[in-house]
């Protein structure tokens, strides 16, 4: 009888061990199934994030390559959106011409925006024409180019004043670069018929000067005021350009600056040279 029960218990025992490593062997099973689903669910979202970007990346660059093909007129006659001098020169007046700049123009002048209008060709002499019915800045393109107004300072601070001997001073405050921080371009006038304009800081520290017109014995010459100067946002970079007109004894230029910073893109201390 003892022998019986012995081999009773043991194919007992044997049969509990094979359910207990079956048992087992699920649990790891389970195991394992849930970590690869975790895993390829956590790679779906992860492809989906991508995915996602590189959407948002080809439609900023397809808004960008838009951007690039707008028409940018100043004084009714096309510029790059980009910095530097450039030389107001007038196009041909074509059918081809006519096709492309008889368009829609956002208008812009002294810090306000005008109405929306359709500008038309005309000639100037021999061929070659404007645009006009536009304003002083004109864009093909709607966009924020206006980001932030300057306001004309009424009272100069003396720190400006006592920078040197001018006879006459005007005062533009205008973030130019987005930081909440103020920069105030500055036109001046001296009793030798010197003048210019600069950039100063928001502490009123000279940053540059900007275009600079030398003495003159000439009473009547041109002086530079600050109705040369228009703020504007060439390139829908969010910050906003100095636009100042260049005379010249023949035609006319603008010199386009950028300020970011403390840094000044674009050509400073520029002579202008009124003579023939």
């Amino acid at each position: 009888m003892r022998k019986l029960s012995n081999k009773k218990e043991t194919k007992v025992s044997l049969s509990v061990f094979i359910i207990v490593i079956i048992i087992a062997i699920c649990i790891v099973i389970g195991i394992c199934t849930v970590v690869i689903k975790s895993k390829e669910k956590e790679d779906s979202k992860n492809n989906l994030n991508i995915s996602s970007i590189n959407e948002s990346n080809v439609t900023n660059e397809d808004n960008n390559s838009n951007l690039k093909d707008y028409i940018l007129l100043y004084d009714g006659v096309e510029i790059p959106h980009s910095v530097g001098i450039k030389e107001l020169t007038h196009m041909k007046l074509t059918d081809k011409n006519k096709e492309r700049y008889e368009t829609k123009y956002y208008n812009y002048e002294k810090g306000k925006q005008l109405p929306e209008i359709e500008g038309k060709m005309s000639e100037t002499y021999d061929g070659v024409a404007v645009v006009n019915n536009v304003g002083k800045i004109a864009v093909s393109q709607k966009y924020e180019y206006i980001p932030r107004k300057y306001t004309k300072i009424s009272n100069v601070p003396e720190k400006i004043k006592n920078m040197d001997k001018y006879s006459n001073i005007e005062v533009d405050e205008i973030d130019l670069d987005g930081d909440t921080k103020s920069e105030y371009i500055v036109s001046w006038t001296k009793i030798d018929n010197s003048s210019g304009i600069m950039l100063l800081d928001s502490g009123y520290n000279k940053i540059n000067d900007l275009v600079i017109i030398n003495k003159s014995n000439n009473k009547n010459i041109y002086k530079y005021s600050l109705d040369a100067a228009q703020y504007f946002d060439i390139d829908n970079d969010g910050i906003m350009e100095i636009l100042i007109s260049i005379p010249r004894y023949e035609g006319s230029a603008v010199s386009i600056l950028k300020y970011n910073r403390g840094i000044v893109d674009g050509q400073i201390n520029y002579i202008v040279n009124l003579a023939p």
